[in-house]
């Protein structure tokens, strides 16, 4: 399979696009990012990566919810399930490739990080 990174032409995929975003956040040493971790028993909410800032006095937990089809995306916030995220994380961001989505489009409590070929 062809990487996105090096022919932009080329669409993404989930997993390697959370990985793209997992080698981002981690990129400034000031995160510890975990992918696709469970956040309870089974069957608990799952977001394809968690971001905790490094700090003692004050960790802050950021979720973000891979997307790489409009059908996805409008399910996923059709049904609601990103809320969940916010029982564990501050903030929650939809990560997507570029031109998927517009910033219109993502609920006003959340994010939008997009992924610039």
């Amino acid at each position: 399979m062809a990487d996105p990174i090096a022919d932009p032409a080329v669409s993404w995929q989930h997993d390697g696009l959370a990985e793209d975003l997992a080698r981002h956040l981690r990129s400034t040493g000031d995160r510890v990012v975990w992918c696709n971790i469970p956040l309870g028993q089974a069957g608990s909410i799952r977001p394809d990566c968690l971001a905790m800032d490094k700090s003692f006095a004050s960790p802050r937990f950021t979720a973000y919810e891979v997307k790489v089809s409009r059908a996805d995306f409008a399910g996923d916030v059709n049904a609601g399930k990103w809320r969940g995220y916010l029982q564990v994380a501050e903030a929650v961001y939809f990560a997507v490739p570029d031109g998927l989505v517009k910033r219109s489009q993502i609920p006003d409590d959340a994010g939008l990080m997009v992924r610039a070929a």
